[in-house]
């Protein structure tokens, strides 16, 4: 929607700090002293002044005809200034892509004071100025094409409003034009490389992969002989000891399997911190697609769970990008029964199938619970890792909602309740890699060494 709002004269003359000495009074209230304002004042000096003077009269009476006209004049242009954004629908995490602006204007006059801001939260720097030149010639168009960074992170990325401001030559009176559409591009992320995972093959496979299982079934490795069955492929026929034994003789091989790959990835937003790219939850998205691609590219299965999200067991590009789509656009929870994740989740995990948490830590009931959780069923699964990504001490001054919070306090319970949950996974068996925030580290080595054992092993 298309909306011109005009100056609000109020602003013009409101004061901020009333009870200050002069130099402060001046320095919070520089607002007031502009053109309008000092042009008002200098209108009732004279109006005063042209009781007896008429010359101040005439003065008072053509500069506020002057003002009357600039500023209905620079409304007249505001109405006839239109501009259009044109982007692309998705793009990727880390690129640079190319958004087209056309302005149009249509008035009979050439425009020449005004700015161009556009508010995009996929780049740092939120709000970007717009270069049309220093002039629009009357009834044409100007098109331009601004290049934007992507370095905010993946997901659903706004533009807008978009805002022109437009000025009378004076520069006394300010137009804004806001159209105010919303509209949406989506960040798909950037894969990030990781180290591989010891993994063993599900024994219970039916699909031929990396993993040697001890059961018999497709392989190099040959183990022995036994009779046909009707079924068995007849490609495995051993046809000289066939014809031989006047009986049909299969070769049999070792089996080669695959295996599942189970991703709890906890997205509770009482747990995680931090700002666009740079949050535990940025990383926590990283760390699961980098995990998942892998795998799917090495021919496993991945299952993927989340505090709002099930999404079945999978393999193939096709499961990579509808992955991604998942992922890139999940938001943070709000459930209420976060702290059941695990247990709502192992109900569709094999005791076979490789499962790995992905949690932020953060001093909660919901945080121990579900670590009790996992230890829990590491009774019934020995193949755990949990990754546990620590953001206490870059981050924690950006918790939202309580500008009361001991960052101090916090960051020391977190760091022992590390210590305590790193010694109780290490004695019930389970691998546990830490990813602890640090800017003075490159992200891609911080994702890379995401999966590096805390039990002295690499997982």
């Amino acid at each position: 929607m298309r909306e011109i709002q005009p100056p609000k004269f109020k602003e013009y003359f409101s004061l901020k700090n009333k009870n200050s000495t002069f130099s402060d009074f001046y320095y919070y209230n520089q607002t007031i002293f502009n053109k309008f304002s000092l042009s008002t004042l200098l209108i009732i000096i004279n109006l005063l002044l042209g009781i007896k003077i008429k010359i101040c009269l005439i003065f008072a009476l053509s500069t506020t005809f002057l003002l009357v006209y600039l500023y209905f004049k620079t409304q007249n242009e505001s109405r006839n200034i239109i501009i259009k954004r044109k982007i692309p629908h998705f793009a990727r995490e880390l690129d640079q892509f190319s958004v087209e602006y056309t302005l149009s204007n249509l008035s009979e006059f050439t425009q020449e004071n005004f700015y161009i801001t556009d508010s995009f939260d996929g780049t740092e720097s939120k709000i970007n100025s717009i270069d049309f030149g220093n002039k629009i010639p009357k009834n044409t168009f100007i098109i331009k094409n601004k290049s934007y960074s992507l370095n905010a992170g993946m997901g659903v990325k706004n533009f807008g409003p978009l805002i022109i401001t437009v000025s009378d030559p004076l520069d006394i009176f300010q137009f804004k034009i806001i159209e105010d559409k919303i509209e949406t591009i989506k960040v798909y992320p950037q894969i990030e490389k990781i180290r591989e995972m010891q993994i063993r093959g599900d024994q219970y496979a039916l699909q031929f992969g990396l993993y040697d299982a001890p059961t018999r079934g497709d392989n190099t490795n040959f183990i022995g002989i036994r009779p046909y069955r009707p079924g068995d492929s007849i490609r495995r026929i051993n046809w000289k000891l066939s014809l031989k034994t006047k009986k049909t003789i299969l070769n049999e091989f070792e089996k080669n399997v695959n295996t599942t790959i189970s991703i709890i990835l906890n997205m509770d937003e009482k747990m995680h911190m931090g700002r666009g790219n740079l949050s535990t939850w940025e990383y926590a998205k990283d760390i699961t697609l980098a995990v998942a691609t892998r795998q799917l590219n090495n021919g496993n299965n991945v299952q993927f769970f989340s505090n709002d999200v099930l999404l079945a067991s999978g393999s193939g590009q096709e499961h990579i990008n509808f992955l991604e789509l998942v992922i890139c656009t999940l938001p943070l929870s709000k459930a209420e029964f976060s702290s059941k994740l695990i247990e709502r989740s192992i109900v569709n995990i094999s005791s076979e199938s490789k499962l790995i948490y992905i949690t932020p830590i953060f001093p909660t009931e919901s945080f121990q619970a579900n670590i009790d959780a996992i230890i829990h069923y590491s009774k019934f699964n020995s193949n755990i890792q949990v990754v546990i990504i620590d953001g206490s001490p870059n981050l924690a001054e950006t918790i939202k909602g309580n500008s009361a919070i001991n960052y101090q306090g916090l960051m020391q319970e977190t760091q022992r309740q590390l210590q305590r949950i790193l010694t109780d996974l290490k004695n019930n068996g389970i691998d546990c890699s830490i990813v602890k925030i640090n800017t003075s580290i490159s992200y891609d080595k911080q994702i890379l060494d995401s999966l590096v054992s805390q039990n002295g092993d690499r997982a």
